[in-house]
């Protein structure tokens, strides 16, 4: 087993340990939970996958997908040592998921890095992507109903 897993693992634990509050973890993990969550060269350990499933387990987070690319980290691209791989989550409590049961995770290609940037959105709200000023039409002026439509936009 890596080193850098085990200490990973333990420290996830040790977060667990010390508070029984709704938490979420979000960052690369730099392990895959099952094997379909890599493609390329070089098959990845199971004793590496049986024990960060372990310690997810253990610490009772659950993984919350993800909109966007299967993978989130990327080596070797357009070569023969081309890997693809989903190091990167976000992983909570049910406690968390339940209290931000609208949130989403989205996987956002980024050119400045290996990795694919996670965020997690938790206003899942539509955004307006375009912000029009407000422009008076005089024709409005013509409407039989302009007057009642603005004198009860003004009393609200």
């Amino acid at each position: 087993m890596e080193q850098g897993a085990q200490v990973t693992w333990d420290l996830l634990r040790q977060l667990k340990g010390n508070s029984s509050l709704p938490w979420i973890v979000v960052g690369d993990f730099n392990d895959i939970a099952c094997l379909s969550e890599k493609r390329g060269a070089h098959s990845h350990p199971s004793a590496l996958i049986e024990g960060f499933n372990d310690v997810l387990g253990e610490c009772c987070l659950v993984d919350m997908g993800m909109t966007g690319g299967r993978f989130t980290w990327v080596s070797g691209r357009g070569t023969d040592a081309w890997v693809e791989e989903r190091l990167d989550r976000a992983v909570a409590t049910v406690e968390w998921l339940e209290m931000y049961d609208e949130a989403e995770v989205r996987n956002i290609y980024t050119n400045s890095s290996d990795h694919f940037a996670i965020l997690v959105d938790l206003h899942t709200e539509p955004v307006r992507t375009a912000l029009r000023k407000f422009r008076f039409e005089s024709a409005w002026l013509l409407q039989p109903s302009c007057a009642k439509v603005v004198n009860d936009a003004w009393l609200l």
